[in-house]
């Protein structure tokens, strides 16, 4: 028979069997899926086969990774436009246009379409109607795909910087800034933003803070110096190789809670057993 210790002790385990992280909703789509980049999609359909079922034709390259959400494909073109597609008769249904090309992947996440531009701005457009909703100026071209989690875009910029934006009203919550571009589409997993630049090294961002620490450290590699070019562009980039100023503070991860329930749900087992 349990005892009353034992039933309090129950009590106190199962809520935190319910700390996780917040997954994207089953009617949003992102560059890979979801926020992690997993690459699951949990609304696949019938393969079938090797037969074009239709084609739509844009005004220039198709560079960037269409995404789908509700029956629509969201397909961008360096015609400078965001196409909205009718995913089974591929008839278009709205498009957006843009004031640069345009080769970084949408995001579509509660009826609102992200996606950026090289014309320096990440804009927010009405999925239903193709009508902008705000848009977010950064310093230069945005060829990074945005990830959404948690109400919060995260999107990185040629301006070397990678931008926490709120989702609703497109006011900047914080940045990040590397030492080059950060062309590198971000991946969000417990409570850490996790993205590449091209000074050569992976940042673990804290996602939540106010302004953002890193955690635990950057990922570095041996500082020789290269040309990168833009391939849009006539004059090149060059990487520095030296490594973004680290700030110490840790940013704790939702793994961390989940430890210390699986310690308390041990130890409530041991006392249910004794009684």
């Amino acid at each position: 028979m349990v005892s009353a210790e034992g039933v309090l002790i129950l009590f106190l385990i199962v809520p935190l069997f319910f700390i996780s992280v917040v997954p994207a909703s089953a009617e949003d789509a992102m560059f890979r899926a979801n926020p992690e980049h997993t690459g699951v999609y949990d609304n696949g359909g019938i393969e079938l086969g090797n037969t074009e079922l239709w084609r739509f034709a844009t005004g220039d390259l198709v560079v960037s990774s269409p995404t789908v959400a509700n029956g629509v494909v969201y397909a961008e073109s360096e015609d400078k436009n965001l196409y909205a597609i009718d995913a089974v008769t591929g008839n278009e249904k709205w498009r957006f246009a843009t004031g640069d090309r345009v080769v970084s992947s949408p995001a579509v996440a509660n009826g609102i379409i992200y996606v950026g531009s090289r014309d320096k701005y990440l804009y927010a457009i009405d999925a239903a109607t193709g009508k902008e909703k705000w848009r977010f100026t950064t310093g230069d071209r945005v060829v990074s795909s945005p990830a959404v989690a948690n109400g919060i875009i995260y999107v990185g910029s040629r301006d070397k910087n990678l931008y926490a934006i709120n989702a609703v009203t497109g006011n900047e919550k914080w940045r990040f800034t590397t030492g080059d571009w950060v062309d590198s589409s971000p991946a969000v997993a417990n409570g850490i933003v996790y993205v590449g630049s091209n000074d050569k090294n992976l940042y673990a961002i804290g996602a939540n803070a106010v302004s953002p620490t890193t955690v635990p450290k950057i990922i570095p590699s041996t500082p020789i110096p290269s040309q990168v070019t833009d391939a849009g562009s006539s004059s090149p980039q060059a990487t520095t190789g030296t490594t973004a100023p680290v700030q110490p503070t840790t940013q704790h991860a939702p793994l961390q809670y989940a430890l210390f329930g699986a310690m308390v749900v041990a130890a409530g087992m041991v006392i249910l057993k004794r009684h």
